[in-house]
């Protein structure tokens, strides 16, 4: 069996080298390969983010359920929701992790992670609620 920590490593490193359609490839594998680990399924969305592919990224949060179960996964996917311009959702979706909001206030000032998190929430937030007028 392949190492997936090695597997792992050469997916963040084509991400890192703006190889996305790889990164997708072999994230694609190792979500299958670990059995849907959230680390592996967070990249594999991420690499969807980078090729604009927001509709598979979201489908393969929600297959694994994963779509709201911690803040990086909520920011992913109203981010994904955002760009498919679904503003409502993407609002349900923050607004259903109002609670993990303030516990994330609390905690920010014992880890500046969370404070990031937080602060990525409430942007993703704003965003929804004024989303940018129609291009010509």
């Amino acid at each position: 069996m392949p190492d997936l920590a090695h597997l792992r490593y050469i997916v963040e490193d084509s991400i890192g080298k703006h190889m996305y359609e790889n990164a997708v490839f072999l994230a694609d594998k190792l979500v299958t390969m670990s059995r849907g680990a959230p680390d592996d399924v967070y990249l594999l969305t991420q690499a969807f983010m980078f090729t604009r592919q927001h509709r598979r990224a979201l489908h393969v949060l929600r297959q694994h359920r994963l779509a709201t179960s911690s803040p990086r996964f909520t920011y992913l996917t109203a981010k994904c929701l955002a760009e498919c311009q679904e503003w409502d959702e993407c609002l349900a979706t923050l607004d259903d992790t109002g609670h993990e909001w303030l516990r994330l206030y609390y905690g920010c000032k014992l880890d500046p992670e969370k404070g990031r998190q937080l602060a990525a929430l409430h942007a993703a937030a704003g965003a929804a609620e004024e989303p940018a007028p129609a291009t010509r």
